[in-house]
């Protein structure tokens, strides 16, 4: 049980991780399409 508990945290920090990855990513891109335009 602990094992299995330790694995969906680890699972939701990692979906947290990616998501706030690619928010930033997209506002780097935007910021860049924005001044490039």
């Amino acid at each position: 049980m602990l094992s299995l508990t330790g694995v969906l945290l680890r699972t939701e920090l990692n979906k947290r991780k990616t998501i706030g990855a690619l928010r930033v990513i997209g506002s780097i891109v935007a910021i860049v399409c924005a001044a490039g335009a």
